[in-house]
């Protein structure tokens, strides 16, 4: 007798230890995120912080994409510390150029990883944005919330943005251009267009579009020729802030909108916000709060997606990884003994075997 739904996922075995991992999004693409880096899978994780909204993720990507410096003039000041809206709080310093520091470099973080990336996880949270002078912000950072104006996406909000070209951060080297449009050339490692597809071969430093669907072509971003994965999700974190009616709505306009974009973005969905709520149907899998899915949910979840998208050999050296870190977080009661020295021996041999083999594993 079966006391669940389960949720019937097509495996997609692309991630082994030598794959290059960006993931953006929520609290939720942390949750599995540090999961994978237990793991010692390759994985660079939200480098402007927590994300939730569609937009500000779009934001972020464009920008990790450019690799354009944040300066002095993107920061404000309020309670001490000075703040961005495309960063999540904990960018917040005291210490203007400390702030921008941080920020500056989990940004050449990102670029250098996404430049020769093979999986992209995208995490949406929530299709609430807030505005400041017209523009949504990712965070904001608990100012007066007369200053901002609270809306719901609309679905085709959403699709427009990951499937149109955006010119808002396009920048051109005007050396090579003549006036002659007949011969005009352009240095296109400048031009960032916002989105990644689904999957594309890489050979540049820029993306290149074709009738405007950001799909990553011969001159795409990568310094390789491997493809990129691109797989989004909806966070399983109910959103009830205003009622439940409304974060049912929340939620059905990203799960129609992300299905649109994996439609013709060619990208993967993985059904976490799915398995939260049929196959995990009880509240046991929450947390106290009621709200966020709890440490056996996020294992659970975490489970589905490694059967979904690991290769058989991931998951076995994964399990080997996890033991070797256990080991080296032990503190021996007689450092100095032979047994242990004989212990630290083996484990370093361990190491090694693992490492020549996937030079892109962390441990």
């Amino acid at each position: 007798m079966q006391f669940t739904t389960p949720v019937n996922i097509k495996p997609n075995k692309t991630i082994d230890h030598n794959s290059r991992i960006v993931m953006l999004g929520s609290c939720f693409a942390e949750n599995i995120g540090k999961k994978l880096i237990e793991c010692g899978f390759n994985v660079v994780m939200n480098p402007m912080g927590i994300l939730y909204n569609p937009i500000s993720i779009h934001n972020a990507l464009t920008r990790i994409i450019e690799n354009r410096e944040f300066t002095e003039d993107e920061l404000f000041y309020h309670n001490g510390l000075w703040a961005s809206f495309m960063h999540h709080g904990s960018f917040s310093h005291s210490n203007k150029n400390e702030a921008l520091k941080m920020m500056n470099e989990r940004l050449h973080e990102g670029h250098e990883q996404l430049k020769n990336a093979t999986h992209l996880i995208i995490t949406f949270g929530s299709a609430e944005v807030y505005e400041h002078n017209n523009n949504v912000v990712s965070n904001c950072h608990k100012l007066p919330s007369r200053q901002f104006t609270h809306r719901l996406l609309s679905i085709n909000e959403i699709i427009d943005i990951y499937k149109t070209r955006d010119t808002r951060y396009e920048t051109r080297d005007t050396r090579y251009e003549t006036r002659d449009t007949r011969h005009e050339t352009r240095d296109t490692t400048q031009y960032c267009p916002p989105v990644l597809g689904g999957r594309a071969e890489r050979r540049g430093l820029s993306l290149a579009t074709k009738n405007y669907l950001p799909v990553l072509e011969e001159q795409a971003i990568g310094g390789g020729s491997q493809e990129l994965s691109t797989i989004f999700t909806i966070s399983p974190v109910r959103y009830l802030s205003e009622g439940a009616h409304h974060g049912q709505i929340n939620k059905s306009t990203l799960l129609l909108a992300t299905d649109q974009i994996c439609r013709e973005m060619g990208a993967d969905y993985f059904p976490s916000h799915e398995i939260m709520m049929d196959e995990l149907r009880d509240y046991r899998y929450y947390a106290t709060d009621m709200i966020h899915p709890s440490d056996v949910a996020i294992d659970y979840i975490f489970e589905r997606f490694t059967d979904t998208y690991l290769t058989n050999e991931a998951i076995r050296i994964a399990e080997e990884i996890k033991k070797i870190k256990k080991s080296l977080a032990h503190r021996p009661l007689h450092p100095d003994s032979e047994e242990y020295q004989n212990f630290k021996k083996k484990l370093s041999q361990q190491i090694a075997a693992i490492a020549q083999k996937y030079p892109n594993v962390k441990i």
